[in-house]
């Protein structure tokens, strides 16, 4: 693997390690008023349940604190010409920018291989912000041309997003939509949402991007496209490769040039 020369380091952050044990304390705190009014000297059998529940819901956090400190410790990148290097849990992670054919942008950045190894890049690192915005920006001035030539031949490129229940924990509680769930198909005419059998023509897309959820979907971000009658939407942050989708409809849509995206 040529990685090229060493350009920065970047190492564990500080700021991630004090949020999550914050978060852990006062959960853990909370927890414990709850157990101490579960098993106070006159609390009854209904007390106690409700109690003991709660607290057992306080601890939740304090677990995945735990977890994500174990499976986090020891966290360091190292930049380099021609990709990165990744170490956390004393796991190390390596890609070159041309071995990336998944990004997905989400809390954390899963990039997949051409090999079919994965990782999350995780925002334990400092720096993570520089680092998620060069794995956006190497990933796509190689990915972009290659999509391109394959609809340029008159194929289909597709996309598919995560599926409640899958790869997500609790998922089966979570809508398609909001998790990111389905598949565009894109080719030369249209962008086609295939679990729903239809298609909008480029030519006719009024408007696309991304924005912000409202209400209990306020926390994502949604890639979305419209020709006026039809509108296609998917959670951003759980669709692989939505930054090579977006460039895909700016390409495709030139009748749109003052389109943010």
């Amino acid at each position: 693997m040529n990685l090229g020369k060493p350009i920065k380091e970047y190492q564990s952050s500080t700021k991630s390690f004090v949020k999550v044990a914050i978060l852990s304390l006062v959960s853990l705190g909370i927890a414990a008023l709850c157990f101490s009014g579960a098993f106070g000297a006159n609390a009854g059998w209904d007390r106690k349940i409700v109690f003991s529940i709660l607290g057992l819901l306080f601890l939740t956090p304090v677990a995945a604190g735990i977890y994500v400190t174990f499976t986090r410790r020891g966290s360091s990148a190292s930049l380099y010409e021609n990709g990165l290097v990744y170490r956390m849990g004393g796991k190390e992670f390596s890609t070159t920018w041309d071995q990336i054919v998944s990004l997905m942008e989400s809390t954390a950045c899963r990039v997949e291989k051409s090999d079919g190894e994965s990782f999350d890049l995780g925002r334990n690192v400092e720096g993570y912000d520089e680092i998620a915005g060069l794995l956006h920006e190497e990933s796509l001035k190689r990915l972009m041309p290659k999509a391109k030539a394959v609809i340029d031949r008159g194929g289909s490129f597709s996309f598919q997003g995560l599926k409640s229940g899958g790869k997500i924990p609790l998922g089966k509680a979570l809508p398609d939509s909001l998790v990111g769930g389905g598949s565009f198909s894109v080719d030369s005419t249209g962008i086609a949402l295939v679990e729903a059998g239809t298609k909008i023509a480029w030519s006719e897309v009024q408007n696309f991007g991304v924005r912000q959820g409202e209400g209990r979907r306020a926390g994502f971000a949604f890639f979305f496209i419209g020709d006026g009658k039809l509108e296609y939407q998917m959670n951003y942050g759980a669709l692989p490769n939505a930054h090579l989708l977006l460039a895909i409809c700016a390409e495709r849509t030139p009748h749109l040039a003052k389109t943010e995206v």
